[in-house]
């Protein structure tokens, strides 16, 4: 029995994929590499020195010679870069005060503002409204405190948004298309997801553990994002090291509700619980990066030298699992360039930094497996046949998927047991 032409036209579409990341020599650096954010040609580094204030280093050349540099007068705990790429912003705390600066590309200062909060771990993100949210990883019942960076160099208040956040909020992201908000929270593996215009918080999406204390979600939340506005997806990834999944899931405005668009399983790996410094706060088990259109993610481990990489394949819900990279050291930080071009890690222990560079245009070669299996599993998990990873590799679960498929498209289906009788299974033209 084969599949009509009609049911197989996704199989028939074809598009090239991006290949694995191929990676650069590793550069020493001269500070203690905590955090990164990565935009056209500038790479920017936060990190720590020998003394107790920090410093922030840019990058601007591919092979990371002659970076700038400048030393900040306060702990430095985040940075995000504005949609422009021209200026960096930089949240820290100054002598038990927390503090915002505002930096050039090339590292000028511009601004600085006392914020008007009490803060442990302060976290930066972008509100759809071209102004900065201030969060805090421990229990803060002020809410968000947002500031104005409309001129950088007069950074000002503006006025908070207000709901629970006592379980810590790490990140936060909007929706383009509603008055919704999306946070992060950094206690409990939960997203919670905010209505703006009633300043309350309108769902949750929790994982559930029988651990005392259960990870936090790793996310990355494209959607809103102050580089990727133009253009991006709706969706954004979540891993769930409780239950080692890999999810994709988009917002639903009408029934203001989170879908789960596609699950990739066995991604989780067990490791132990690490703590955020001087705080009780557990870290994210995984590391995520990716690119605007979702063609490029990085799934991460905070305690193994190893980055999966995915990509959301042309037209579809699906993650593909793409190929795995060996990195030289265990990661502190990933991240992506918007575009998908190239991909940055550093370790903080070893104090590297290396960089991964696309192959080359549309080119999809270091892909794993049969590109014809890998179509196969895609259209068997749209159609809610799980096949575990969609790498282009024929395993049990593949052939399990196919014969329910076959089954139910008919009764008398024989048992799909290998590659010919797969292959056989749809109509490709």
């Amino acid at each position: 029995m084969a599949i009509d032409h009609a049911t197989a036209g996704s199989l028939n579409a074809s598009s090239v994929q991006t290949g694995t990341l191929l990676p650069n020599q590793p550069v020493s650096m001269p500070i203690e590499p905590l955090g990164l954010e990565v935009a056209g040609a500038q790479i920017f580094v936060m990190g720590n020195d020998a003394g107790t204030d920090s410093t922030v280093m840019r990058f601007a050349s591919e092979d990371l010679e002659k970076p700038a540099r400048v030393d900040l007068d306060f702990t430095a705990f985040d940075i995000a870069l504005s949609e422009t790429g021209d200026v960096l912003f930089v949240v820290g705390i100054q002598e038990g005060k927390p503090v915002l600066e505002s930096l050039s590309s090339d590292l000028k200062r511009l601004g600085k503002l006392t914020l008007d909060d009490d803060l442990v771990w302060p976290t930066l993100s972008y509100s759809a409204t071209e102004q900065l949210i201030i969060a805090d990883l421990k229990s803060n019942k002020k809410g968000l405190l947002f500031v104005d960076i409309a001129n950088p160099k007069n950074l000002r208040h503006a006025p908070r948004l207000f709901f629970d956040t006592s379980i810590g909020i790490s990140e936060v992201w909007w929706d383009p298309t509603s008055e919704v908000m999306f946070a992060n929270a950094a206690q409990s593996p939960m997203l919670i997801t905010v209505d703006t215009s009633q300043k309350r918080a309108s769902g949750f999406l929790a994982w559930r553990s029988t651990s005392e204390n259960p990870s936090p979600l790793a996310v990355h939340g494209w959607t809103g994002a102050h580089s990727c506005r133009k253009g991006a997806s709706s969706s954004f990834v979540i891993a769930a090291s409780l239950t080692g999944y890999l999810a994709l899931v988009d917002y639903e405005p009408i029934s203001q509700s989170l879908d789960t668009l596609s699950v990739v399983p066995g991604v989780g790996k067990k490791v132990e619980n690490r703590f955020y410094e001087h705080t009780d706060i557990i870290r994210p088990a995984n590391l995520i990066a990716s690119s605007c259109d979702q063609s490029v993610i990085w799934l991460g481990y905070q305690s193994r030298p190893e980055i999966v990489q995915f990509s959301r394949a042309q037209n579809s819900t699906t993650l593909d699992k793409i190929g795995e990279i060996r990195l030289p050291f265990v990661p502190t930080d990933i991240a992506i360039d918007p575009s998908g071009a190239f991909a940055v890690a550093i370790s903080r222990e070893r104090r590297l930094i290396v960089r991964y560079d696309r192959r080359g245009e549309n080119d999809g070669t270091g892909i794993t497996g049969d590109p014809e299996i890998r179509k196969i599993q895609r259209l068997l998990s749209e159609r809610g046949y799980p096949v575990g990873y969609i790498d282009g590799i024929a395993g049990p679960r593949t052939y399990k998927a196919a014969s329910e498929f076959a089954k139910n498209k008919e009764k008398n289906a024989g048992k799909i047991h290998d590659l010919n009788s797969l292959k056989s299974l749809f109509a490709f033209q």
